[in-house]
């Protein structure tokens, strides 16, 4: 018996046990974040860190973790409610979104999320949680929310312009902040008056004026009295009080590392390349004298982006999302690294009437809807992406001008189709011809009888392609020429029709897979003035029609829209998959896993749902069985 046929045997055999045990074995080592760790903030015991994967992961000492992603755009602060249940996520995609989402930890629900107006420069609760506080670089440069509700409070009578870092005092009946512009500002919350302000105004006290433009400023677990940050290689400590700075600090790349004690904190700064030194800074005999009273070097392969305290350890958040530690009672100090990185990859789902095709970075595998069989059909040659139709498997990379392949199951022939002249964007397969969709400018269309492209249209702003009977439909921004979200062209006669939809942008098509349903459904963008609507729609093609099935009051331009037998799969609302019954009008929400839904694929009562962090998830009648987890998975490899 061959090696393939003896792997195969035994994984048919594993198989067998998945009623009762999960597929893949756990890792000694834990999984971290994919890129970089942008906040750890530490909270009753226990670490949180965000990333620019989407995810937040709970730590306590020990390494074990409880993960979320909570967002399909970079995470950039965490925030951690008094209590330890509640967390604050500020999640951006640099130039467009910025927004603040709430979530019970608990429960792995979203509570509520704000649309912000642009980047914020800090995010806190406040010391019983009753405040939300969040600073940004305007004249206007406090935000006030009730940590509740998300309601925005009126509790200043003065704008505090710049603010970089807010705090509460532990009754919360005062407020300190730390502007860009070298100020502190204390101010009553109790009655909305500044106790500190500018001369020119009303009950003058007086202003404190420090060191401008720090970065990556702190307050330390001092009472609070004490204010850290860094600027032009020197690390400053600064008495909150009156504005006079302690202690200054030659520095090069410095991570800060509060909460060790009322006494002393830790400094992580860059030696050279690949090499740190770890200080002890302490204030000595409780008065205003701050000394490094320890310094240690260790060696560390990727540089720091933050670090915390918890339980004698410092954790390190690094540019790759590992996760380091460092035992501070050790007498020699070692950065041991805790997490792994991914090995093995789920990349992309389809099938057939029978069987379920999983891609990975290493292998195409197929599985039935029994899960019982597990099959590698062939290695993976680098490729991204797969569809199915008929007996044969096509290949192709989003974003990328790889070649397009096509491999006979059958008779085990590949074939090269045609090499995309632009990025390929999106691939479909028709009984007949493939549609490609181009660098978002070019609709081309490759026929399987005459082995022939041909370009169908050209224009800019193109999102989506569906070919119904012989139509052909292209979903594009209203705001690129022609002036229409849809565009329906006629495959035989070249007969252009401007469909009158007055969405700003449709970027998602499908259609029932019911070849004779009239009916072909889309996501829609609606704007007006600041606010966006996400809209889920139908469009009868013949009756030229429009109506809405579902909305969101959010922009959502990355959620899907799947539909098999009458049955609508859709993601709108970021968190959760909506199954639509079409017939009936009926829907229900799946159980949330951990990740966010990338594509979701039905055979019968089973559902197979590909997660954005490569994680796969396995539904049967709508609940959640299993989840697969490749990136700890050497059942794969054979």
């Amino acid at each position: 018996m061959n090696k393939q046929k003896k792997t195969i045997l035994f994984l048919s055999a594993l198989f067998l046990l998945l009623a009762s045990i999960p597929l893949f074995s756990q890792s000694e080592l834990a999984l971290s974040h994919k890129g970089l760790i942008t906040s750890i903030v530490e909270s009753n015991g226990f670490f949180y860190t965000g990333a620019v994967d989407g995810f937040v992961i709970r730590w306590d000492a020990n390494l074990n973790q409880e993960r979320l992603q909570v967002s399909d755009v970079e995470i950039q602060k965490v925030a951690v409610h008094p209590d330890g249940n509640i967390i604050a996520i500020y999640e951006t995609d640099g130039f467009s979104v910025y927004r603040l989402s709430v979530w019970d930890w608990q429960k792995k629900e979203r509570i509520y999320a704000k649309r912000l107006q642009e980047k914020i420069t800090s995010l806190s609760f406040s010391q019983k949680g009753s405040y939300i506080l969040i600073g940004n670089g305007n004249f206007d440069g406090l935000i006030i929310l009730d940590a509740v509700y998300g309601i925005q409070m009126q509790m200043l009578n003065t704008s505090i312009a710049q603010v970089s870092l807010a705090e509460t005092s532990a009754t919360e009946a005062t407020l300190v902040s730390y502007s860009s512009n070298g100020q502190f500002t204390y101010a009553s919350l109790d009655d909305g008056s500044i106790k500190s302000t500018i001369k020119t105004e009303n009950n003058i006290k007086s202003i404190i004026k420090t060191e401008s433009n720090l970065e990556k400023g702190q307050f330390l677990d001092l009472n609070k009295r004490f204010f850290a940050g860094f600027k032009n290689k020197k690390f400053f400590i600064i008495d909150a009080t009156n504005g006079k700075t302690q202690k200054t600090i030659s520095v090069e790349k410095p991570v800060l590392i509060p909460g060790y004690s009322n006494q002393e904190f830790y400094l992580i700064d860059e030696v050279s390349a690949e090499n740190y030194s770890l200080k002890k800074i302490s204030l000595e005999k409780g008065d205003t004298q701050f000394e490094i009273n320890t310094e240690s070097h260790f060696d560390l392969a990727v540089p720091p982006s933050n670090a915390v305290w918890l339980a004698g350890t410092i954790f390190i958040g690094t540019g790759d999302g590992s996760l380091y530690s460092l035992n501070t009672s050790a007498k020699f100090l070692f950065a041991k690294k805790e997490t792994q990185s991914s090995q093995v990859q789920f990349l992309d789902i389809t099938k057939d009437s029978n069987s379920f095709y999983i891609l990975t970075n290493e292998a195409l595998y197929r599985i039935g809807e029994n899960e019982k069989e597990l099959e590698k059909i062939v290695d993976n040659q680098n490729w991204k992406n797969i569809l199915v139709h008929n007996d044969s498997v096509y290949f192709w990379s989003k974003g990328q001008r790889d070649a397009v392949v096509s491999w006979n199951v059958l008779e085990n022939i590949f074939q090269e189709l045609f090499i995309p002249s632009q990025s390929l964007e999106n691939l479909k397969v028709y009984d007949s011809e493939l549609i490609a969709l181009l660098s978002s400018t070019t609709v081309l269309s490759y026929n399987f009888q005459t082995k022939k492209t041909e370009t169908l249209y050209t224009g800019t702003g193109i999102n989506d392609i569906l070919l119904k009977d012989e139509s052909l439909f292209i979903s594009k921004s209203a705001a690129t020429n022609p002036r229409t979200p849809l565009i329906e062209i006629n495959t035989k006669t070249k007969e252009t029709v401007l469909l009158p939809l007055t969405n700003d942008f449709i970027y998602a098509l499908d259609q029932d897979t019911d070849n004779k349903s009239p009916y072909l459904y889309g996501l829609s963008i609606n704007s007006n003035n600041d606010s966006f609507t996400t809209e889920l729609f139908y469009y009868h093609k013949d009756r030229k029609t429009y109506a809405s099935i579902l909305r969101l009051q959010d922009e959502n331009t990355n959620a899907f829209l799947t539909i098999q037998e009458s049955i609508l799969y859709t993601n709108l609302g970021k968190s959760d998959v909506r199954v639509v019954n079409l017939k009936t009008n009926r829907t229900q929400i799946l159980p949330k896993t951990k990740a966010l839904p990338q594509k979701i694929l039905a055979i019968g009562q089973k559902l197979l749902v590909l997660n954005q962090d490569g994680t796969i998830t396995w539904y049967q009648s709508n609940k959640a069985i299993k989840e697969w987890n490749a990136n700890i998975s050497e059942s794969l490899r054979l």
